[in-house]
């Protein structure tokens, strides 16, 4: 495969329109070179695919679980890597199936994530909270991501609230609020 080959390209869309992803990366969740690494994952993920006939969506999931984990210190409790996976495997069938005109449609068609649009939506007391600079990397940590199917049909216009959850090994886990919200007419 080349090295920028029309599914990698495909990969690199999707993964700039996943928003776990981009918070991790631009809050340093993968290092110093956060930013690399997530370039990086978008040639893993073709390789895997490359090294691999007939994956299932779940299976790519479990990988992309696994990286997200193992290089971003993120584990995702919603099913945004399911989602992820799924969009990744029909993209993956259209590129093998030489459908590159219907391919190329869908890469411009994907969304681009503004971090700015995800709002802190507070505890569940809906009390305000003041941040501090230092704890300003911490609280965004609560920012996640609505499914990205939701968020591919609104482009990203909101993110839903979630809560972190550290345990004894400093692992952070984002989860989802239970908490039922309702909208008012507009």
């Amino acid at each position: 495969m080349s090295e920028r080959s029309e599914f990698y390209i495909a990969i690199q869309g999707v993964l700039k329109s996943w928003t776990a992803l981009q918070l991790a990366v631009s809050h340093g969740l993968g290092g110093q070179h956060s930013a690399e690494k997530a370039q990086w994952f978008v040639g893993v993920i073709e390789t895997y695919f490359a090294e691999n006939d007939s994956l299932e969506d779940f299976e790519v999931e479990e990988f992309i679980s696994q990286i997200m984990n193992e290089e971003f210190d993120t584990v995702l409790e919603d099913n945004s890597p399911y989602a992820i996976a799924k969009e990744i495997c029909q993209l993956y069938g259209l590129w093998s199936r030489n459908n590159l005109e219907e391919l190329r449609n869908k890469i411009k068609a994907m969304p681009q994530v503004n971090l700015a649009e995800c709002v802190y939506q507070g505890d569940d007391e809906d009390e305000p909270m003041a941040v501090s600079n230092e704890e300003e990397t911490m609280a965004s940590l609560n920012l996640a991501t609505d499914e990205v199917e939701t968020q591919n049909q609104n482009n990203g216009a909101a993110c839903s609230s979630r809560r972190q959850v550290q345990d004894e090994d400093g692992w952070t886990t984002i989860v989802t609020r239970s908490k039922s919200k309702k909208k008012s007419g507009g």
